[in-house]
C-alpha cells in the first residue's frame, strides 16, 4: 500500500475511486455483496480509504454501493457490461420477488433503490439473490439477459441452475425452493392487481419513469403491467451488482479531508468515489455517482422522488 506524502504549500487531490473489487471490505461495509458482480476495473480494490483513514480521515457511507441490478446469465463474465435486471423486471408479465417468494418492491423503479432494498430485504427475508418470474407473454416479448428464449433456450442455462422453467407456478416454485403456496398467492395478487391496472402494494406504473422504453413497455397498452398467466413459466436469479461504490472520506465545503475530531487534513483534498457521496443515499440520475465531496455542512439528503 502506497503511503501518504505531501507537501502543504501545494497540496493533494485525491480522486482514487472505490472499493468494489475488495471482498474484505465489502464484508465489512456491505454485507452479502460480491466482487464477481462488479462491473469496475480490477483497479477498484479501496487502498487509498485505507490510508486516508490510517491518518485520521473520517470516512462515512461506506455501506452504500452505485447499484447495477444483475441477473447473473452463464458467460456474462466474458461480456463488457453484465447483463441488467431492471429493464426485465419491470417489463410486463414480470415480477420479482425474495427467496420466500413475495414482492418486496417496486421492480421497475431506480436501479439504486432497486440494489438498497435488495439489500435491506435480505437482513429481513432471504433475498440474494431474489427471483425474476416471467411467463410465456414475456419471453415472446421480451428478452432475458439479452437472450429471446421463446424459441431456443442458451445452451448450458438450464443445465447451470440459472433458467428454472415448469408448467405452473407450484412446480417453478418448487425448482427454486420458495413456497409453492406463497408464490401462487403473489402471482395471483399480482395479476389481481393487473386486472385493476393499478399496483396496489408497489405503485408500480404509476410514474413516466416505469413506463419508458427502457423499464417498461410504452407499446404495451399495460405499460409496466401484465398478467402472469400464461405457462410455460420461468425464473431467473437477480442479484445486486454495482458499478462502484459511494463511501469514502468525509470533506469540508472547500473538498479539504476531515478528521473524526472535526479539523481538516491541511492541503490535502478528495473528490469523487474516494469521497462521502454529495447526495448521500439518493441517485438523482444516470452519472450521478459521486461528482462532489460530501461536505459536513450539508445534511445528505435520504430517498426523495428521484429516478
Amino acid at each position: 500500500m502506497a503511503r501518504l506524502a505531501y507537501r502543504r504549500a501545494l497540496g493533494i487531490l485525491i480522486n482514487a475511486g472505490g472499493f468494489s473489487q475488495n471482498q474484505a471490505m465489502r464484508d465489512r461495509y456491505m454485507p452479502g455483496t460480491s466482487v464477481l458482480w462488479s462491473q469496475t476495473p480490477e483497479g477498484d480494490t479501496g487502498d487509498m480509504h485505507q490510508e486516508l483513514e490510517r491518518i485520521g480521515g473520517l470516512l462515512a457511507q461506506m455501506d452504500q454501493l452505485v447499484g447495477y441490478q444483475m441477473t447473473p446469465a452463464p458467460g456474462w463474465d466474458q461480456t463488457y457490461v453484465a447483463p441488467g435486471a431492471q429493464s426485465m423486471t419491470g417489463k410486463p408479465h414480470a415480477i420479482l420477488v425474495d427467496q420466500s417468494g413475495q414482492r418486496y418492491m417496486n421492480e421497475g423503479g431506480s436501479y439504486e433503490l432497486y440494489c438498497e432494498t435488495m439489500r435491506k430485504r435480505n437482513a429481513l427475508v432471504p433475498a440474494i439473490p431474489s427471483w425474476a418470474i416471467v411467463d410465456r407473454n414475456y419471453v415472446e416479448l421480451y428478452a432475458i439477459a439479452g437472450k429471446y428464449i421463446d424459441k431456443t433456450i442458451p445452451d448450458g442455462w438450464i443445465e447451470s441452475g440459472y433458467l428454472h422453467t415448469a408448467n405452473t407456478i407450484a412446480e417453478l416454485a418448487s425448482s427454486i425452493k420458495v413456497n409453492p403456496a406463497t408464490l401462487n398467492a403473489t402471482v395471483a395478487r399480482w395479476n389481481g392487481f393487473v386486472a385493476k391496472g393499478v399496483d396496489e402494494d408497489f405503485q408500480r406504473g404509476a410514474r413516466a419513469y416505469d413506463n419508458c422504453g427502457f423499464v417498461g413497455d410504452p407499446f404495451s397498452a399495460q405499460r409496466a403491467l401484465g398478467a402472469i398467466d400464461k405457462g410455460p413459466f420461468y425464473a431467473v436469479p437477480v442479484v445486486p451488482g454495482d458499478v462502484s461504490t459511494y463511501g469514502g472520506v468525509v470533506t469540508d465545503a472547500c473538498g479539504r479531508v476531515i478528521k473524526a475530531e472535526g479539523q481538516v487534513i491541511a492541503g490535502l483534498y478528495a473528490t469523487g468515489t474516494t469521497t462521502a457521496s454529495v447526495i448521500g443515499n439518493v441517485y438523482v440520475g444516470a452519472g450521478a455517482a459521486s461528482v462532489l465531496p460530501w461536505s459536513s455542512a450539508i445534511s445528505p439528503p435520504r430517498h426523495a422522488a428521484g429516478l
